[in-house]
């Protein structure tokens, strides 16, 4: 880094050494700040998606997309690297296993998240009788673990449950059948895709805003 320095003249005896010190003090703390400013916090990401009948998950992708947004954070997906590391630990809760792991991996954090299910749920109404039998609401829900390690430390941050419930759509039923396999009363697959991918979204938003708190330290 060069620093240039000005003549300054000042009227008082040692004037220009003390302005000349000055300046080049705040040159030296200006770009301490630009360095701290440009870190990145580097992220080990390992998701395991519960297997789904009606959509492909990709919660990986949407919870790294979200994280990502933050500039001082830097992702890599661990089965990015599989072919070039060991097997990522089978026993996913081993804190012992995770930090060493993620030590040979080079990252600052380690985030796992499990998927222990993921499904649909109903709850049937009556409404209006004589017009609608019934209507179906259909809640989706998640349901898992958020797992955070600090690799440097190393600490465990976080290792906590979670679940997410997202409210889906009315389905009415204009018959007087009580049917529970009238086509009414269920939803299309790609009403499932889209219902389902709002849902993996929101779980990816509360999950990362959680992430973020703890590696700041709040």
């Amino acid at each position: 880094m060069s620093i240039v320095r000005k003549s300054i003249k000042s009227d008082k005896p040692g004037g220009a050494g003390i302005v000349a010190f000055s300046a080049l003090a705040a040159v030296l703390v200006l770009s301490g700040l630009t360095v701290l400013a440009g870190a990145k916090r580097d992220v080990l990401l390992h998701v395991e998606s519960s297997p789904s009948g009606w959509i492909e998950s990709r919660l990986e992708e949407r919870f790294a997309v979200t994280l990502g947004r933050s500039a001082d954070v830097a992702i890599t997906m661990t089965n990015d690297i599989d072919g070039r590391m060991p097997p990522f630990p089978a026993a996913s809760r081993d804190f012992d296993s995770l930090t060493a792991w993620g030590n040979m991996a080079g990252g600052r954090y380690l985030i796992v998240v499990r998927v222990a299910s993921q499904r649909f749920e109903t709850r049937k109404t009556f409404l209006m009788p004589l017009v609608f039998q019934k209507y179906e609401v259909y809640d989706g829900v998640i349901e898992g673990e958020l797992r955070i390690i600090d690799l440097q430390k190393p600490r465990l941050l976080a290792a906590e449950p979670f679940a997410t419930e997202l409210r889906g759509p009315r389905v009415f039923q204009a018959s007087m059948e009580d049917d529970k396999h009238d086509p009414d009363l269920h939803l299309t697959a790609v009403e499932k895709v889209k219902f389902l991918g709002q849902l993996e979204q929101k779980v990816a938003d509360q999950l990362v805003a959680q992430a973020k708190n703890l590696m700041r330290g709040k």
